[in-house]
């Protein structure tokens, strides 16, 4: 199981690094919740804002026990309610699956045409040959899908389909090609009809899949944006019968609601990342609303005061724990007294002024009542003009003195991934690290270098670099915090070669 913890500095850097890769006995909820809650006390981790799991049975019993843990502690943001936030990537993955259920059939003609290309060197050529026959100038590369990952079986069917016409002069050219198939035959014209259908419909949610899986900087102030676009790409092919995607999208579409369609269910730091982003604010969540479910329906106006009520209820909440550190400072602090040797002379001529120390004390207070509730005076500023570099996290770092209590709010919100990807990368890196040679390495030395490797990586270097930059360190063959981080963590079984 690897945790990876998610965190933006006081200097507004994004930080995401591995605190542990180790062995697990077995993949019950208690044990993964009580592994976590052993690193996060290794660590010294006292505040926790959100955790990233994917939607396994398991994950759910490790949540519910790390949220009684931490909750006792008073260790969680608010009571609780944000701590839990499903992996998007994962949902999203459930969503399409569902869907392609209707496309079945004529996915799997297509994967066996691509299969039948790479099974060997000979049929590559010849298939190299009808390409240049019917004068296809396309470069893509023909390649097999993970039948488990929705968006591989994406860019397989998406660079297979320019290729349609190679693959009928195929049929003519070599005769292995019709034995290869069973009594269904090679993909007809209808296969392809449907898989250009396909492609084209499931654009969108490709484009999504990459933003929910980045990991290397902040995305969840995006991660609305897509959900939304999502919702009315259903709703839009719902209303073309004419269309190959309109059966698939009733499956699709009960999936969508069943993590998204429920306000009260969906972790609202998915709304707030959108709102805390000054260049939209309050007043997009409000029209996205209106433009899904009808301006001014019952359900949107639901849907905007649920979050809006959530928003506030937060934010008073980071502005009672203000108080209380302002509260203990002044505690804390030398109470005043008279100097020793003042008159009594002095002490009169000190009470002429007491009308002016309390017409001071009153413009502090005014100024208090003024400041108090910074998210209403953010979301009524104007909104910020779009950029091309615009930078959330500059924007926040350069305006915080203006939102001192709710940029400590906004900080914690933004660090949260919106999948667990982060994690369960770090299984591909496995790959590399327990090698042929290295298999015998022991669960410990195993987490020093993949915890090593990532903690020494640039959080923007490439991933074909990670050897070189091992070698550079001399660590390729040997070997706390008061942010509140949020959590990820993946797992994968003993058999598997890849994250699940």
């Amino acid at each position: 199981m690897a945790i990876t913890a998610h965190f933006i500095d006081n200097e507004w850097n994004y930080h995401k690094k591995i605190i542990s890769f180790s062995l697990v006995p077995n993949h019950k909820g208690d044990t993964i919740g009580k592994r976590v809650e052993d690193v996060l006390k290794e660590w010294g981790l006292k505040k926790v804002s959100t955790i990233t799991l994917d939607n396994a049975t398991c994950n759910d019993a490790a949540v519910s026990y790390l949220g009684k843990r931490l909750r006792s502690k008073n260790a969680l943001i608010g009571v609780g309610s944000f701590f839990h936030m499903r992996c998007a990537a994962h949902i999203l993955n459930l969503v399409v699956r569902d869907g392609q259920k209707d496309h079945e059939l004529s996915i799997e003609s297509v994967r066996n045409a691509v299969r039948f290309v790479r099974s060997s060197p000979q049929r590559a050529l010849k298939f190299k040959e009808c390409v240049e026959i019917v004068g296809i100038t396309c470069k893509r590369k023909l390649g097999l899908d993970v039948s488990t990952r929705w968006n591989s079986t994406f860019l397989m069917l998406d660079a297979a389909e320019k290729f349609q016409a190679a693959f009928e002069k195929l049929e003519d050219e070599d005769p292995g090609y019709m034995e290869f198939f069973d009594l269904s035959g090679p993909p007809c014209s209808t296969d392809w009809e449907k898989v250009r259908a396909f492609v084209i419909f499931l654009k969108t949610f490709y484009a999504a899949t990459k933003l929910f899986s980045s990991s290397q900087e902040v995305s969840l102030h995006l991660a609305f944006h897509n959900l939304s676009d999502i919702l009315c790409k259903l709703q839009e092919a719902s209303l073309d019968m004419n269309s190959y995607v309109a059966p698939m999208v009733s499956n699709m579409r009960i999936k969508y609601d069943k993590y998204w369609g429920d306000v009260e269910k969906v972790n609202h730091f998915l709304y707030y990342g959108v709102i805390f982003d000054p260049r939209f604010k309050f007043g997009y969540v409000q029209w996205s609303f209106n433009d899904m479910y009808g301006a001014d329906s019952e359900l949107a106006k639901k849907h905007i005061e649920c979050v809006k009520k959530s928003l506030f209820n937060l934010y008073n909440w980071y502005k009672s724990e203000h108080d209380k550190v302002v509260g203990a400072a002044l505690l804390d602090a030398p109470s005043g007294s008279t100097p020793r040797g003042e008159t009594s002379t002095q002490t009169s001529k000190s009470s002429l002024f007491t009308r002016a120390d309390a017409f001071k004390q009153h413009l502090k207070e005014k100024d208090t009542i003024d400041n108090q509730n910074e998210l209403e005076k953010y979301l009524g500023d104007p909104c910020w003009g779009d950029a091309e570099d615009f930078n959330i996290l500059k924007w926040w770092k350069e305006n915080s003195t203006r939102y001192p209590i709710l940029a400590t709010l906004v900080r914690d919100v933004l660090a949260t991934p919106v999948s667990s990807v982060a994690s369960e990368s770090a299984f591909s890196t496995g790959g590399r690290v327990l090698d042929t040679y290295r298999s015998s390495l022991s669960p410990a030395m195993a987490e020093a270098l993949i915890c090593s490797q990532n903690w020494l990586m640039p959080s923007d270097e490439s991933e074909s670099n990670v050897l070189d930059l091992l070698e550079e360190y001399d660590i390729t063959d040997s070997i706390c915090s008061e942010f509140r981080v949020g959590v990820t963590i993946g797992a994968t079984a003993p058999e598997q070669a890849g994250p699940v």
